[in-house]
C-alpha cells in the first residue's frame, strides 16, 4: 500500500480509502471482518458522512471501535457534514453540533479530518471559519477539507480560514460520474461565453448584455 500526505500536514494516509456509506446494514461479525481485511490489506482511511444511512453507518463503525478501542490508532477517520434535511447547511451551529454527532456515534474523541459535504452557495465563509476555529481549539478535528468545489469556491474560502484552510477537496468522479469535468468542457465550448471571453481577452467588453451575440 502506498501512504501519502495531506497538504503537507496528515502524513500516512493510505492511498486507497474504504467509503463506508453502504455499511449500515452490517452486522457485527461482518464488520468486525471487513475493518480487520482493510487493516490486514494496508488500508488505514475510512470514509463517512453523518448522513449516510441516517447516522446508522457511523454508529455501526463506532461498535467496532467500542468493542476494539486500541483500532482506533492504527486509523485515519474522516467524516463528512453540512446536508441537513436534503438542503445544505453551513451555518457554525450546524457544522459544530454535526461534529458533536459525528464523535458520539463513532465512539472516539476527534476527526482527522472533517469535510463539508458538497458546496453550500449561500455558506458564509466567516460563520465556518468560526466554526473550524473552535473545533480546532478543542481538540475535535485535526484538519478540514470540502467536497466537490470548484477551484474558484476553494480559494473564497481559504482566504478566510487561513490556518484551518481546507487540506482536500472530495470529488465524486468515476467513469460512470464524470459531471465536474463536464462543466468545464460545457463552459469552454458554450458560444456565446467563447465569444464574450475572447472579447474581454482583446479589450472589447460589451457594455451591456445585450452586446454579446446570443446572451439574454
Amino acid at each position: 500500500m502506498e501512504y501519502i500526505s495531506i497538504g503537507g500536514k496528515l502524513p500516512g494516509v493510505s492511498r486507497v480509502v474504504m467509503g463506508c456509506m453502504r455499511i449500515g446494514a452490517m452486522d457485527e461479525k461482518s464488520m468486525d471482518e471487513l475493518i480487520d481485511a482493510a487493516l490486514a490489506s494496508g488500508i488505514n482511511a475510512f470514509d463517512h458522512a453523518d448522513i449516510y444511512g441516517g447516522g446508522e453507518s457511523e454508529r455501526r463503525f463506532g461498535n467496532v471501535l467500542r468493542e476494539h478501542p486500541s483500532l482506533r490508532d492504527r486509523m485515519f477517520i474522516q467524516s463528512k457534514c453540512g446536508i441537513k434535511e436534503g438542503e445544505y447547511d453551513f451555518s457554525r451551529e450546524h457544522i459544530l453540533s454535526s461534529v458533536d454527532g459525528i464523535l458520539k456515534r463513532l465512539s472516539i474523541d476527534n476527526l482527522d479530518l472533517l469535510i463539508l459535504h458538497r458546496p453550500d452557495v449561500l455558506g458564509e465563509p466567516e460563520e465556518v471559519a468560526e466554526a473550524f476555529d473552535e473545533l480546532k481549539s478543542s481538540g475535535k478535528v485535526r484538519a478540514f477539507g470540502a467536497s466537490n468545489m470548484s477551484a474558484c469556491q476553494l480559494e473564497m474560502y481559504n482566504r478566510v480560514l487561513g490556518e484551518n484552510r481546507f487540506l482536500a477537496d472530495q470529488l465524486q468522479l468515476s467513469c460512470a460520474h464524470t459531471l465536474l469535468v463536464d462543466e468545464g468542457f460545457n463552459v469552454n465550448m458554450n458560444p456565446v461565453l467563447v465569444d464574450a471571453a475572447v472579447r474581454l481577452f482583446r479589450g472589447n467588453v460589451p457594455r451591456q448584455q445585450g452586446d454579446v451575440p446570443g446572451a439574454e
